[in-house]
């Protein structure tokens, strides 16, 4: 083979890979990319589904846990109510007479119990810095002292229950008021035992929601 076939040989050869090169380049490249991409999108895509149901799922615990929350407090409303509710109240008594068989003998409402205002339960201040920090304005000065003395707290009422039958039924009466719906606070239970019949005094105290 004489020197200028072989040269032709070698041009036709880079050709033919340089042809094989630009159609890996021009045709099998911008698929690969297209498939990078589509993968890169289905990873995003299954990100944000994941995210999503995590999402879904806080938000029906939430739910669930509302719901729960909602029970919750409607107990509190009913164990401290936002008044003083008597006739809710002595038809609980009522009840519970009923279930323990010890007559209701007496019922004694005493006097509420403010809750002590906040600026009782403040550290005093030094009375010259007060006096310089006093505002001039007495619209704001008076509007400053309703709030430094908002009531915190619950409203305490004093009550005295008490109930006649045997001693077994006294007690079962006790029992059932102390974890009866309306919380009752009981400072003291005397049960006298000592003649036919026993009577028993509960010294104590329901709260209300101040307003």
């Amino acid at each position: 083979m004489s020197a200028k076939t072989r040269l032709w040989v070698l041009i036709t050869g880079v050709l033919c890979a340089f042809v094989l090169l630009y159609g890996v380049v021009a045709g099998l490249l911008p698929q690969l990319t297209a498939a990078s991409g589509t993968r890169s999108l289905a990873d995003n895509t299954a990100l944000t589904v994941e995210t999503q149901r995590a999402q879904l799922a806080i938000l029906q615990q939430a739910d669930a846990d509302s719901e729960e929350l909602l029970a919750e407090l409607a107990e509190l409303e009913i164990a401290i109510p936002v008044s003083t509710d008597w006739p809710v109240f002595l038809r609980e008594l009522a009840s519970i007479q009923g279930q323990s068989g010890a007559l209701l003998s007496e019922f004694v409402v005493g006097e509420s119990i403010l809750p002590e205002p906040a600026a009782a339960q403040a550290t005093p201040a030094d009375p010259a810095a007060t006096a310089e920090a006093a505002p001039a304005d007495p619209a704001v000065a008076e509007g400053a002292a309703g709030a430094a003395v908002a009531a915190t707290g619950l409203v305490e009422i004093p009550i005295t229950v008490t109930v006649t039958g045997t001693a077994d039924q006294v007690a079962q009466f006790f029992r059932l008021l102390q974890t009866g719906d309306r919380l009752v606070f009981a400072q003291s239970v005397d049960i006298d035992s000592t003649g036919e019949t026993t009577n028993g005094t509960l010294l104590g105290s329901v709260f209300v929601v101040p307003e």
